[in-house]
């Protein structure tokens, strides 16, 4: 007899497998579609090329005339806004012009019977790399020829990047056309290279991700080694706490750049609600300001916020606090409001970089808790008045009535975890005593 545990098990199954159904299903229709809009806006170039011969210069100008925008549309019905956009730019290439007027010939040529016509085509559109991208595949069509030494078939032979080679034979004219054509027609050559560019953005995506992580672990365990190299009597609490401090000034410097390059793009960009999904449309169609708008959004979300966010920690006083929603909405404002925004938070985010760096170092030196003047962040709340020493009470546990400077006690409240580092220099229970635990 099943559990209940077993029957919500198979339930939750079921409903994975039909929404994987689901998701297959759709990826069919979607395939589908996509082959019969290719075929229809293939033979409406090929039909109005032939419908108007003086009207086109070539086979790829009633193609961009008539084919082009229909398979366009069709990824804007599909929600691939980006697709389209790629597709806008791949039928305007001049390799690709040249290899969508070869695509038209080898056309011709079948329609005429004329093999040695197909054949030339074929060498001529796969040595084309701006058409059909290269991915270590070579294709090579020769003629097969009857006793008498006529044309009689066509033999394509493909060798792949290990040097082995494959080859077929065929005397069907017909069968060579139906199973030719699809795989060379423009739209087939897009996905084809489009499939090639990600792959390759994936893997320098991923290689820049792990050389970014090598870095950053070898710059850190540098800077273990120097800091107990240079500071052998260091707790591992302090050693913990410098290198907390240098990951801090490693994101600011990171934020102040984004910020910086967020500044530069700005001015192109546009400032105005809805401004992101207008880009988004926009830049399908080559509006100007589009690709700026969309860049600016990847500086600010995908870099200046993450790194604002790591900066300023778990506990942002209030004006870096209201500095992060404001650059959040920068992409909706004008560019002068934007410029004022970033300027905030690049001055935020330098202080915090200078405080870090003199945390760090006055840390590595063993003098952060001496008496002076060690400024924090800018915070709402003030321990006691500026300039007045601050006597630890006693608590459970009875502290020395040592005077604290106001530098320290704010750099206990901003970090807490630094407690044992604050009752080793005044004393058990003085930070219980400034922060009420």
């Amino acid at each position: 007899m099943k559990t209940v545990s077993d029957m919500d098990k198979d339930a939750a199954y079921s409903k994975y497998l039909a929404a994987k159904g689901a998701s297959e299903e759709q990826e069919l229709a979607d395939t589908r579609a996509e082959r019969d809009t290719n075929a229809a806006a293939a033979q409406a170039a090929d039909t109005e090329f032939k419908a108007n011969p003086q009207k086109y210069a070539s086979t790829y100008d009633a193609y961009l005339a008539k084919a082009a925008p229909m398979v366009r549309d069709a990824y804007l019905a599909r929600g691939q806004v980006d697709k389209a956009k790629a597709w806008n730019g791949f039928v305007k290439d001049e390799g690709v012009r040249l290899g969508i007027e070869t695509v038209g010939g080898i056309e011709q040529a079948f329609q005429a019977g004329d093999l040695e016509g197909v054949k030339s085509g074929i060498n001529k559109l796969f040595g084309n790399k701006r058409y059909m991208a290269d991915a270590g595949w070579s294709t090579n069509a020769e003629l097969l020829k009857d006793k008498d030494g006529k044309p009689a078939g066509l033999r394509i032979t493909r060798t792949g990047p290990d040097g082995k080679s494959t080859s077929s034979d065929s005397s069907n004219i017909q069968e060579i056309h139906a199973e030719l054509m699809p795989m060379i027609s423009p739209d087939t050559a897009f996905q084809w290279n489009n499939k090639l560019l990600e792959d390759r953005r994936a893997t320098q995506a991923d290689e820049a991700k792990e050389g970014r992580k090598f870095v950053r672990d070898l710059a850190l365990e540098t800077r273990k080694l120097e800091t107990k190299r240079a500071n052998p009597t260091l707790t591992a609490s302090d050693r913990k706490a410098i290198l907390e401090a240098d990951e801090l000034v490693m994101a600011g410097e990171n934020a102040v750049s984004a910020l910086d390059q967020a500044a530069k793009v700005s001015k192109d960009a546009y400032g105005f609600p809805g401004a992101g999904a207008a880009a988004k449309f926009g830049s399908v169609i080559g509006v100007p300001g589009s690709a700026e708008t969309q860049d600016l959004d990847n500086i600010i979300t995908g870099q200046a916020l993450e790194s604002l966010k790591a900066t300023f920690g778990g506990m942002p006083t209030e004006g870096e606090r209201k500095v992060l929603l404001e650059v959040q909405g920068s992409s909706s404002q004008p560019h002068a409001v934007r410029q004022k925004i970033f300027k905030r938070a690049r001055e935020l985010a330098t202080r915090r970089v200078a405080f870090n760096k003199r945390r760090a170092q006055e840390l590595r030196g063993g003098d952060f808790y001496e008496p002076g003047d060690h400024v924090a962040p800018a915070t709402t709340t003030t321990p006691a008045p500026t300039g007045q020493p601050v006597q630890a009470q006693r608590s459970a546990a009875p502290a020395p009535q040592v005077a604290i400077p106001p530098g320290a006690i704010q750099m206990l409240q901003t970090n807490p975890g630094l407690r044992s580092h604050f009752d080793a220099k005044y004393g058990d229970g003085a930070s219980a005593a400034i922060l009420g635990q």
